[in-house]
């Protein structure tokens, strides 16, 4: 006999912030593989970081570098399994000599790789019934898909 029970919202952001937080804590032990590059057309620097423990990819890390603007996608990964995403924008602009930044950020909580919630820069919970909120859902999903074929271990 096997024992299925669906997890509540609340105990999935409990799990998830325990596998973030535990990923965050040992990620000095982990081993990396990076990958920088430009992005001629741009002119934009691309650097990503791979985490692995063991053979298991954890997190990675994508940051873009530009002349006014930076951004940053972290990907968090539990059993090969995309659970959080956390980006950050951030623009600059030179007033009078006088540079302003501006920095946005974004939550993104999966379970069972559907989005299940979205928060803002205000922490703000984005609308589940939106069709940003569906469009970011597969975004998120084809992005992660793309990445773990390209930075798991061929030996998983």
């Amino acid at each position: 006999m096997s024992l299925i029970f669906a997890q509540n919202d609340e105990e999935i952001f409990k799990q998830t912030r325990l596998q973030f937080k535990t990923i965050n804590d040992e990620i000095k032990t982990y081993t990396t593989l990076s990958d920088d590059s430009t992005i001629v057309e741009s002119g934009t620097d691309q650097i990503i970081i791979a985490y692995y423990k063991g053979k298991q990819l954890m997190k990675i890390e994508k940051n873009y570098l530009g002349d006014m603007a930076e951004s940053s996608f972290q990907y968090y990964f539990w059993n090969q399994q995309l659970f959080f995403v956390f980006t950050t924008f951030t623009y600059h602009s030179y007033n009078d000599g006088n540079e302003q930044t501006v920095t946005n950020e974004n939550r993104f909580y999966f379970n069972d790789n559907k989005l299940i919630r979205w928060l803002d820069s205000g922490k703000k919970q984005k609308d589940k019934n939106s069709a940003d909120f569906k469009n970011e859902e597969n975004n998120w999903i084809e992005n992660a898909k793309k990445l773990l074929d390209k930075y798991k271990k061929k030996d998983d």
